[in-house]
């Protein structure tokens, strides 16, 4: 049997998630300044010392200014790299415990949770029923919305979804 997303994002390792965005925040703390440290300490000594003057120099000092920058342009991916992360691991964080919480408020009343993580739709009170009333029909409709709504927030969005 398949694993569905309910019962994925429950199991999902977020410790692991939140390692890699420390990762991206030491990786872009090393990298932040790159840019100006390399001009000081490199660029400056050679201008100061008369190198690359004549023919060569607009070309040499123009590779020196892209190298620089890039440097720069590194620094930003790997911040925007890392906040992508983190606001990716809070969402998951956030939705987890709310599928937790969705799913013990649908316990307490009385519905029943599938092995698949799903809501079985002909049971409440801990009876399997043939007919169910409006109310509890109501009650497990409620229920199953309120728990797509949170899968929902902690799937990405699709091609074909109107936040995409």
């Amino acid at each position: 049997m398949a694993e569905t997303f309910h019962l994925s994002l429950l199991a999902v390792d977020l410790p692991a998630l939140d390692g890699l965005a420390e990762r991206w925040e030491t990786i872009h703390r090393d990298i932040k300044g790159l840019g100006k440290r390399m001009h000081d300490e490199v660029l400056t000594p050679l201008r100061d010392k008369g190198y690359w003057e004549g023919a060569a120099s607009p070309y040499a000092w123009k590779m020196i200014d892209d190298i620089e920058r890039q440097l720069e342009n590194a620094a930003k991916v790997a911040e925007a790299a890392r906040r992508v992360v983190e606001d990716g691991v809070a969402d998951l964080k956030s939705a987890q415990k709310d599928l937790k919480d969705a799913t013990r408020r649908a316990k307490e009343k009385g519905l029943h949770i599938k092995s698949d993580g799903t809501l079985a739709t002909d049971g409440i009170g801990n009876v399997c029923k043939v007919e169910l009333t409006d109310e509890e029909k109501a009650t497990i409709e409620a229920a199953d919305r309120e728990m797509a709504q949170i899968l929902g927030r902690g799937s990405p969005p699709t091609a074909t979804s109107p936040t995409a």
